[in-house]
């Protein structure tokens, strides 16, 4: 026995909801960045001053440190020079 199914529609063009999709994506990418926009308004920036009396103290923070590490290199490589004669 054969089974009598309806047929089926013509297809014309695409699927429907593929142009729905994109269009829904590209809304969601703009309002994404018209929040990012709002919220970027709303940061408070650092002054010129604030930013240069960063910049110093990591500067100076670095040159401490560096001479520290370097202290403490001096005194191992010593230490092990003596250990090993």
């Amino acid at each position: 026995m054969v089974e009598q199914r309806s047929p089926k529609p013509p297809v014309v063009g695409s699927s429907p909801a593929c142009p729905d999709k994109r269009k829904d994506v590209m809304a969601k990418v703009i309002q994404f960045f018209k929040e990012s926009r709002a919220e970027l308004k709303k940061v408070v920036w650092p002054t010129k001053a604030d930013v240069l009396s960063s910049i110093k103290v990591v500067i100076i923070s670095t040159f401490i440190v560096a001479i520290i590490l370097g202290l403490f290199d001096l005194g191992f490589s010593e230490l092990f020079r003596l250990i090993l004669r």
